[in-house]
């Protein structure tokens, strides 16, 4: 599965991904040229990372995985 991410979150330098969205192969493309590149992580491994609480712009909360920029895969 395709993950089309704006920009990493820096300050703990993690990306988010939605729990649900997580196939068995990542392939993640930063929008913002801060990682220029394809980067991939299988999705045991995703899995494996916690889980945070993310409010929507809609008020509802949306489980997502906090995966460290340090265990993604450049392709």
């Amino acid at each position: 599965m395709k993950h089309d991410i704006i920009a990493p979150r820096w300050h703990d330098r993690v990306v988010l991904i939605a729990d649900y969205k997580i196939g068995q192969t990542n392939i993640i493309v930063f929008r913002a040229n801060s990682m220029p590149g394809e980067y991939k992580i299988s999705g045991q491994l995703a899995r494996s990372f916690p889980l945070e609480d993310m409010r929507t712009k809609s008020g509802t909360i949306m489980k997502m995985r906090a995966i460290p920029l340090d265990a993604l895969e450049a392709v």
